[in-house]
């Protein structure tokens, strides 16, 4: 990979980061119910199991796609239908507690890492930038510098969500207010399918 791809690479993974979609809606929602030293395991699992897939299809692992197409169609589905399944439990989830943590436990690394397998959006993010970055010449080193910015760069935007969620208790003491946070995090998350369809 080319010096001068590092700072396209960067910016494209800042954009893919930061922008709304289901880990991040999930993460905002974990600083909202557990506060964010019980996410941390979360934001972690996010940045380093989505870095890892980045990884993965940097070294070959793309490949089985193109020798099984299907299995992107049945990755798809699944992933969809797990999303929306995890819309319909945060709009119709329960209140919180008084210091701020919910009923239930926050994800696990693994749960949060293993969550990337099954995440479309991941997938088709994966599949559409390693291509753009990797030559082919030396897959081990172009695919660990993408884990590294990709780490470098997500960690950042993971703690931002779940700050943002932490910050948000404050102001959703009521169970109006909850029930409308709750209610905007799974329209998110089922937009982010909608787009699926329009990639």
């Amino acid at each position: 990979m080319p010096i001068d791809s590092l700072i396209p690479l960067t910016i494209l993974m800042l954009a893919m980061f930061w922008t709304p979609g289901p880990n991040n809606a999930l993460l905002a929602l974990s600083g909202l119910r557990h506060g964010f030293r019980r996410s941390i395991p979360h934001l972690l699992g996010v940045s380093i199991g989505f870095s890892g897939m980045l990884l993965l299809v940097a070294l070959g692992a793309g490949g089985v796609f193109q020798i099984y197409p299907n299995l992107a169609t049945i990755i798809k589905w699944v992933g969809v239908a797990l999303l929306l399944w995890l819309a319909w439990k945060i709009g119709s989830s329960g209140k919180m507690t008084k210091s701020g943590e919910a009923n239930g436990r926050p994800w696990t690394f693994l749960q949060a890492t293993a969550f990337q397998a099954v995440n479309p959006k991941g997938w088709i993010i994966c599949i559409s930038v390693i291509p753009q970055f990797v030559t082919g010449g030396a897959p081990m080193r172009e695919g660990a510098i993408i884990f590294a910015v990709s780490v470098f760069t997500g960690t950042p935007s993971a703690i931002g969500w779940v700050a943002f969620g932490v910050m948000m208790q404050r102001w959703l003491d009521t169970p109006a207010r909850l029930r409308t946070f709750n209610l905007a995090m799974a329209g998110l998350i089922v937009a982010s399918v909608g787009l699926l369809f329009l990639e």
